[in-house]
C-alpha cells in the first residue's frame, strides 16, 4: 500500500486499520539505488526503437531500413553523455522517418543530484614535450581555510617545476 509518498506492507486480506498503518510503514531513507545510467539509455533507446516498429501506422515503416536506422544510431550510445543525448538521439532516429506528429519529450525533470564538492591541485601548467612545467601556484586563502595539495609540508613544487615528489 502506498500513502502520500509512504509505502507500507499490509496484508491484502483486509481492508488496513489506520491506526495499525505506521508499524507497517518501510523505512525507505537508508536506501541506496545504484544505477549504471548507460544501461537504461541503451534500454530506453531499443524500446523507442521498437515502440515505434510495432506501433508506426506503415508496418513497412515508409520504406525505411528500421533495423538499419536503429543499428546505425545504436553505435551512438556509447558516446551518450547525459539523458538530453539520449533524447536528441531517439529523436534522430524516429525522425528517419521522415513523419510529422512523432516527437520525443520528457526525461528526468525535477531529479537532484547532491553536488559533491571537488577540489583542484591548485596550479596552472604548461605541456612541454613529454611533461609539464608548473607556470604559477594558487596557495589558498587561509581565511576560507582553502588551499592547494601542493603547498602541503613535504610537497617541494615550485614555479618552473617539471616533476615533484
Amino acid at each position: 500500500m502506498k500513502k502520500k509518498g509512504e509505502i507500507y506492507v499490509v496484508d491484502g486480506a483486509a481492508a488496513p486499520e489506520p491506526e495499525n498503518l505506521e508499524e507497517s510503514k518501510l523505512a525507505l531513507d537508508g536506501i541506496v539505488i545504484e544505477l549504471d545510467p548507460r544501461e537504461e539509455w541503451m534500454q530506453m533507446f531499443h524500446e523507442a526503437w521498437r515502440l515505434e516498429r510495432d506501433f508506426y501506422w506503415d508496418p513497412g515503416m515508409g520504406g525505411v531500413d528500421w533495423r538499419g536506422i536503429r543499428d546505425q544510431y545504436a553505435s551512438l550510445l556509447p558516446r551518450l553523455g547525459s539523458r538530453s543525448d539520449l533524447r536528441d538521439l531517439i529523436a534522430e532516429m524516429i525522425g528517419e522517418l521522415s513523419t510529422s506528429h512523432t516527437y520525443v519529450y520528457g526525461g528526468d525533470r525535477g531529479l537532484t543530484v547532491p553536488a559533491v564538492s571537488t577540489g583542484l591541485l591548485g596550479v596552472d601548467v604548461q605541456r612541454e614535450g613529454d611533461f609539464f612545467r608548473v607556470t604559477r601556484l594558487y596557495r589558498g586563502d587561509a581565511a576560507d581555510n582553502v588551499r592547494s595539495p601542493l603547498s602541503e609540508p613535504g610537497v617541494e613544487v615550485k614555479k618552473g617545476s617539471t616533476s615533484w615528489r
